[in-house]
């Protein structure tokens, strides 16, 4: 007897997957229309750069940095996100750490609530035997919380990976991808964020991998501000000879606009 592939079984789940966020929020008290047409279709832009740097000497010679960069745009129907991260250190002189990553994401509301989502990231580690990982992806998603302090949207979706490593082999694998985005200002112009996304390929559920970005920005003068930031990078199925999980903790210096 002919036994159905893991992703066959796991279609229906998808599918769930895919539409639960819909009819949820729309039952939800009082969810709203579609925006009017006739709405202004003006956009806002808002930014930031952040650098970190750290160097020791004496018994020990380490030399370390990042730099990021995040960008988003939005009109009253259109979102669109895009971000950059490096990250580079060397132990007494040995290169430890060296990973580039990007992404470029866009959201169309259907209603103010609703939303469309398709997605686009690149990812080289060397470390992790990625020597590029390329992910595409597209699905629904609810804006939960929308207000001046406090702005809180989940999604989910099929996403398709094409991986090229150092040793292994290259992998081709469509996945499930879900994602959540936090952010709230607290007291003082505070505020604490946090980014997760997580791909599961459909083929080899066990086969997951999930990332995310955790921490307070805070005001120092004018567009200056600081930032203490926990990233974490987890890998379910790790290249042989490598750890399942990488997370750092960052104090960088951000100017936004």
């Amino acid at each position: 007897m002919r036994h159905p592939r893991p992703s066959q079984k796991l279609a229906p789940v998808l599918l769930a997957a895919l539409f639960v966020p819909w009819t949820a929020a729309q039952s939800l008290p009082g969810a709203p229309s579609p925006p009017d047409a006739q709405e202004n279709d003006d956009w806002n832009h808002e930014g930031r750069i952040s650098a970190g740097l750290s160097v020791t000497r004496g018994n020990t010679r380490t030399e370390s940095g990042q730099l990021a960069l995040d960008h988003r745009s939005r009109s009253p129907r259109n979102r669109v996100l895009a971000s950059a991260e490096g990250n580079r250190a060397r132990d007494d002189g040995e290169l430890s750490v060296y990973n580039l990553r990007g992404s470029l994401r866009h959201d169309y509301f259907l209603t103010r609530r609703l939303y469309l989502n398709s997605s686009a990231s690149l990812l080289r580690d060397e470390f992790r035997d990625i020597r590029l990982r390329r992910t595409v992806g597209f699905g629904p998603g609810v804006q939960l919380l929308d207000t001046e302090r406090v702005q809180l949207s989940a999604e989910t979706g099929l996403s398709y990976i094409h991986e090229t490593r150092y040793v292994q082999d290259t992998q081709r694998e469509p996945a499930w991808r879900w994602a959540m985005d936090y952010q709230q200002e607290l007291e003082s112009g505070v505020t604490l964020f946090h980014r997760q996304e997580g791909l599961v390929v459909l083929d080899e559920p066990k086969d997951w991998v999930w990332s995310s970005r955790t921490g307070l920005r805070f005001p120092v003068i004018g567009d200056l501000a600081g930032s203490i930031q926990y990233q974490y990078d987890y890998d379910n199925q790790p290249a042989e000879d490598r750890k399942a999980y990488d997370s750092a903790l960052l104090l960088n210096v951000n100017w936004t606009w």
